[in-house]
């Protein structure tokens, strides 16, 4: 059975529509910013690999989220394990996961967030239905290969974690960049480090999720002007919260990049292995689950440098 190959039909249009990136390739386009990554650039993030070190960047999936951060609102993971054990001392076991999408280390489709009854490129919200998302659902995503780049905002700022509404701004991830000898490029995976996620502990679960530091609103221009494919952080929302401009969680970020451009989101990454080995440019590998119509998939990316 060959490749799936994953594209558009349309030849992209020139620039950004009013709306991001609505039309950009094509009236049918279901993938957003992940159009953007070409065989070429793929092929030289390949070139990346230099001596094969392999980084998980996800968080475990454990039974009831013991040690790891899970939304209050989404249904915990819950494991259960069947095994069949026999006379001889033979056997054998399966297991049943029931995990929200987002729950953990995930990727959000860009029919995750929708506004005016109009999900990312003018599809009909009224798609989304108890089945899934009829328009824009992960499954039409595919498989991510591309240029991975770490922006350690935490060392960077010499500090152990951001603070809490710490807004990464425009001027922040352009000195990181520099200070890294990093250059940004389209269709980039661009990973932030903020170091929020090691300050989770179980006992402070609720204060952990009451806000995070996160992008704030003057990197959107930047980051159409660098054209990331996956923006991904190690905190919960991703953007700035509480939000810079009502002081209340409210996701207006969410909209600016998955609604108006399409942009493919991963949350709760764990950076900090990367972190710790100085590691800045790598060939990024993800996989979302081919969930059907899905918002969103649990996803355990890897970065080989």
């Amino acid at each position: 059975m060959g490749a799936r190959m994953v594209g558009t039909t349309e030849p992209p249009s020139p620039g950004p529509s009013p709306r991001g990136n609505w039309k950009r390739w094509g009236s049918a386009d279901e993938r957003g910013t992940v159009n953007l990554i070409t065989p070429a650039i793929t092929a030289k993030a390949a070139s990346l690999v230099k001596n094969g070190r392999v980084y998980s960047l996800g968080l475990p999936i454990e039974h009831n989220a013991l040690n790891t951060p899970s939304f209050r609102e989404r249904v915990a993971p819950m494991h259960a394990v069947f095994a069949k054990r026999r006379q001889d001392g033979s056997g054998s076991a399966d297991d049943y996961i029931l995990l929200n999408t987002h729950a953990l280390t995930h990727i959000d489709s860009v029919a995750h967030d929708w506004s005016e009854g109009q999900l990312y490129n003018g599809f009909d919200a009224n798609t989304i239905t108890s089945m899934g998302a009829e328009k824009c659902g992960i499954d039409k995503v595919g498989p991510i290969v591309t240029r991975g780049v770490l922006l350690d905002m935490a060392r960077f700022k010499g500090v152990k974690s951001l603070q809490r509404g710490e807004a990464i701004g425009r001027s922040d991830i352009l000195s990181c960049a520099q200070s890294e000898n990093v250059e940004l490029q389209p269709g980039d995976a661009v990973l932030i480090r903020t170091g929020y996620l090691g300050t989770f502990t179980k006992e402070k679960e609720l204060e952990f999720f009451s806000g995070a530091p996160g992008i704030g609103r003057s990197a959107i221009a930047l980051f159409d002007e660098i054209e990331p494919a996956v923006i991904g952080t190690d905190t919960p929302y991703l953007e700035v919260e509480p939000c810079e401009d009502t002081g209340r969680l409210s996701w207006p970020i969410h909209l600016e990049l998955i609604w108006k451009r399409g942009a493919s989101l991963i949350e709760l990454l764990n950076l900090d292995y990367l972190s710790n080995d100085a590691v800045k440019e790598f060939l990024f590998v993800a996989a979302p689950l081919n969930i059907k119509n899905g918002l969103g998939s649990p996803i355990n990316p890897v970065a080989i440098c």
